[in-house]
């Protein structure tokens, strides 16, 4: 009986501290006033270690949507969540966490008529169940863009959204299913640029262009100025992009803008850092009641989206659409190409970040790897996080996950290629299929977290032998600093599920999954304070 009664209490201590496990808001539970609840935002306390300041209530207690902040269990208590220029502090749910978390088209009829929002304002979805929106979408008319003239590459149309119109006529959004390759190579007298008839780059910078050694000093780019490539020198560009805008502004409105009408493009409004309006894509090829998509269904929707101009990121609706609200240069792009860039392009000055342009399978320049002041350990590598709105943080020393990665030709082709191949280009190979993954909007929720730190800090050895193929890599992945209930949701899963599928090359990815430090510290208190209870309940049993 004693055993019995004691593999009861044990039984419900467990369960109780699982419950007692709470998962980090996912981006699709986060509503208007939360977007900006990321795993990054963490302050410690004395007793458990580093604690995210914006989680969700268990899902048990029925509020798993609502963000909230924590107002208890953490000294200090977690400070304000930043989102773009605003900050914002985080509703606690409502009723004990059992309000609703989706919202409701039935009930929208509630909402009453939404004043106009005022130039450069975007409108919010406001709380569940109604998601009343702040303001309307001014041009609900749509953007009027003049027959001429014609946007030349290097300046993007102005958008005026009082007069709701365009300063130029934008090319039509390129359609080509081929590769990039296929496109001749700019030269002297074929200057990098855009077919106005088709909207596809006319020419294309060769990815073995050796520009490794190249010295570029361009100022930063005036207002309304795109960067393009140097006619008299390809390896720089015209001039350097002004700060990107943050794209979580946009995020927490691109569900509220309008949709484009028939035939009708987006431009990219830097003041808003969304788009003019969103594309809706045919009932047919958007994602299904699960939330995912064919490969089919992805394809299209890429083609239907404008290339990503320099400072845009893409924005996405995983609910709506299979793709992202722009699409990268580099898709049109064969792996093989990509990789060439590892060993070409230069490295990046002291405060530039590389720019893709739609000319060329290269970024315009590699980041340094991060550099941390202390000394990493052996289980260790050196990282630049980022903080909730994707600004970088100091570096810091972080524990990784090692996986191994035999990387394949498909064809004779590709093999000739891989046994020339360095070690960082084979490993260029296993980012852009990372970033091909993140691509699909049904991979956003993971991506967000992780895409970045994945590209830019880990670190691969060569173990096979020079001019061999297959190739094997070692990899270093950093681990998250904040843990996750979802045993697929780290850095290294992230990676190995990206890198199970291409068209050239056979990828396969080796290695288990770590538990990270924090975990285990976590896992450590949990397991103590339930061995406690077990011996005083123990005792109490003996008692009986």
């Amino acid at each position: 009986m004693k055993v019995i009664i004691f593999a009861a209490i044990a039984a419900l201590l467990v369960s109780t501290a699982a419950a007692g496990i709470v998962a980090q808001c996912r981006s699709e539970f986060r509503n208007a006033n939360c977007r900006a609840c990321a795993e990054s935002a963490t302050q410690g306390d004395s007793t458990s270690g580093p604690r995210p300041c914006g989680w969700c209530p268990p899902e048990a207690a029925g509020g798993a949507g609502v963000c909230h902040q924590l107002q208890s269990g953490t000294t200090p208590p977690c400070a304000d969540v930043k989102r773009g220029n605003n900050i914002d502090t985080c509703p606690a749910p409502s009723g004990g966490g059992g309000g609703s978390t989706t919202c409701d088209p039935a009930q929208s009829s509630s909402c009453s008529t939404p004043r106009e929002c005022s130039a450069g304002e975007l409108p919010i979805r406001g709380d569940p169940p109604a998601c009343c929106p702040t303001c309307s979408p001014r041009c609900q008319s749509g953007i009027t863009e003049p027959a001429s003239p014609i946007c030349s590459p290097n300046r993007p149309p102005m958008v005026n959204m009082t007069s709701c119109t365009l300063s130029c006529k934008r090319p039509p959004i390129c359609d080509r299913s081929t590769a990039l390759d296929s496109v001749p190579e700019c030269s002297a007298t074929l200057a990098p640029g855009i077919d106005v008839t088709t909207g596809c780059p006319r020419c294309r910078i060769p990815s073995n262009r050796d520009c490794s050694t190249a010295t570029c000093a361009p100022s930063v780019c005036s207002t309304g100025t795109l960067p393009q490539p140097d006619a008299s020198n390809f390896c720089c560009l015209t001039c350097r992009p002004r700060p990107p805008c943050n794209p979580a502004t946009c995020a927490s409105s691109f569900a509220e803008l309008r949709v484009c009408g028939s035939g009708e493009t987006p431009a990219f409004d830097e003041t808003t850092c969304c788009p003019t309006c969103r594309i809706e894509d045919p009932s047919t090829d958007r994602p299904g009641t699960d939330g995912t998509c064919t490969a089919d269904n992805i394809r299209k929707c890429m083609q239907r989206r404008p290339v990503c101009e320099p400072g845009q990121r893409p924005v996405f609706d995983p609910s709506k659409a299979c793709c992202g609200s722009c699409r990268r240069p580099q898709v049109l792009c064969d792996l093989t190409s990509v990789a060439e860039c590892a060993t070409t392009v230069r490295d990046c000055a002291s405060g530039e970040e590389p720019v893709l342009l739609s000319t060329s399978c290269c970024p315009s320049c590699r980041p340094a790897e991060p550099t941390c002041t202390t000394t990493c350990t052996d289980s260790e590598i050196c990282i630049r996080p980022r903080d909730v709105n994707g600004e970088a943080q100091p570096f810091v020393c972080r524990a990784f996950d090692l996986r191994r990665f035999i990387v394949n030709s498909r064809n004779s082709t590709r093999a000739d290629v891989l046994r020339r191949f360095k070690a960082n280009n084979v490993r260029q190979i296993i980012f852009e299929l990372v970033e091909r993954y993140c691509d699909k909007a049904e991979n956003n929720d993971v991506c967000e977290k992780y895409r970045t730190m994945v590209i830019r800090s880990t670190r691969c050895t060569r173990t096979s032998a020079d001019g061999v193929a297959p190739v094997t890599l070692e990899c270093k992945i950093p681990r998250a600093a904040s843990t996750s209930t979802r045993s697929n949701d780290s850095p290294s899963a992230m990676v190995s599920s990206a890198v199970t599928s291409s068209d050239e090359y056979e990828v396969q990815a080796e290695g288990g999954s770590s538990t990270s430090a924090a975990t285990r510290d976590s896992l450590s208190l949990a397991v103590a304070s339930i061995l406690i209870a077990l011996s005083m309940l123990a005792a109490c049993v003996e008692a009986l």
